[in-house]
């Protein structure tokens, strides 16, 4: 068994051939698949001035894992997470199901951790249970908060009308009334394309859902660099419209009138799908009608035909848990130490939110009170 660390995901047809059958055997995330990979790397990560740090192992000639990371400068401190094209991501390990998951996760491991190559292992979102997260020592880390992926197990359902049914009568009869209103609005069209053979309609789409994710960010006085990031933008258009991707994309929407009102980002995965990035409409008059939603039963609607499971991704948005019933994967961040200098910072970084903790217990404390 061979393990190494490469540190360029440039054209190299026997790594891609190898990544993505390995992809296949696994059945990987859509940020796990090689071109993806490359892609970010390229897009993303080296316009940054990152640099990367790919954990493989061969067994026989045959690769059997492969874990990308990169690491960058965060004042004195050198920092190693994943390579993911927005950071929100639910991280795990590309690892064959048929090797001895322990021991080849346990030697990229050893790779990364007992080599200086840098002071913090950054560790955001892993899935509880999975290989990489049995790896960590969990004694030694710093733990930050917890979130979930939900997950709709579209397998375990007998056929669609009973699915539709047990997501909710309520919001069925509003999906329902909701369609037919944006239906008498004008011209609505609802479609589905494939990127590769439609990429100028493609780009329009992603470009119009950025521009609306902005809105919405703005709207909620929330920070997501990547909706503005012009290397994010790229990394997706590059993505969904490589013709040597072995993924496949889809794009669902909803046109009223010529003009985009919903657009999903949907990966088809080996055995699920995968929800990627999605918008509405800004304009209070369509937003009212919650054409996101509406669209959603599209594209679950392939899913089932399909027999695949639906990844929703990190987040507990009300509509992710009615399609998957409430059921969510726990993840876990976690922040290792390297060195001796990752050390004295994450003590430090840990005695800090405590203090603020207490901080904020006295002043509600206070406030109740008064």
């Amino acid at each position: 068994m061979e393990c190494g660390i490469i540190h360029s995901l440039d054209a190299d047809s026997n790594l891609s051939v190898e990544w993505n059958s390995l992809w296949a055997r696994a059945d990987g995330h859509y940020h796990e698949s090689y071109t993806v990979c490359r892609h970010c790397w390229e897009s993303i990560a080296r316009v940054e001035g990152r640099e990367l740090l790919c954990v493989t192992v061969w067994k026989d000639g045959r690769l059997v894992l492969a874990w990308p990371l990169v690491r960058h400068a965060q004042g004195p401190l050198r920092i190693i997470k994943p390579l993911t094209p927005c950071g929100g991501e639910a991280n795990s390990v590309l690892v064959d199901p048929g090797a001895d998951v322990s021991e080849v996760v346990h030697r990229a491991w050893t790779a990364i951790s007992s080599t200086i190559h840098g002071d913090i292992l950054n560790l955001p979102l892993i899935r509880v249970g999975s290989p990489l997260d049995q790896v960590v020592p969990k004694i030694a880390v710093n733990r930050s908060d917890r979130d979930a992926a939900p997950r709709a197990r579209l397998g375990l359902e007998s056929d669609w009308d009973s699915y539709r049914k047990a997501i909710g009568a309520r919001s069925l009869k509003y999906m329902t009334r909701y369609r037919k209103r944006i239906m008498e609005m004008g011209n609505a069209e609802f479609f589905s394309i494939d990127p590769t053979e439609s990429p100028d309609q493609a780009t329009r789409l992603i470009d119009w859902m950025l521009i609306e994710k902005h809105r919405w960010t703005a709207r909620a006085h929330k920070s997501h660099t990547w909706v503005d990031s012009l290397q994010y933008r790229n990394f997706l258009v590059r993505s969904i419209t490589d013709t040597s991707e072995v993924l496949k994309y889809r794009i669902f929407a909803i046109m009223l009138n010529n003009e985009p009102v919903a657009v999903k980002l949907i990966a088809i995965c080996s055995g699920h799908l995968e929800y990627v990035i999605g918008a509405y409409s800004s304009d209070p008059q369509i937003a009212k009608f919650s054409p996101g939603l509406i669209l959603d039963e599209d594209w679950m609607r392939m899913a089932f035909d399909l027999g695949f499971d639906v990844d929703f991704g990190t987040g507990q948005e009300p509509y992710k848990l009615a399609w998957s019933k409430g059921y969510a994967e726990p993840l876990q961040s976690y922040r290792i130490p390297i060195t001796w200098k990752g050390r004295v910072f994450l003590s430090a970084f840990s005695r800090l939110r405590k203090l603020r903790a207490k901080r904020k217990q006295a002043q509600d404390q206070n406030l109740a009170a008064q």
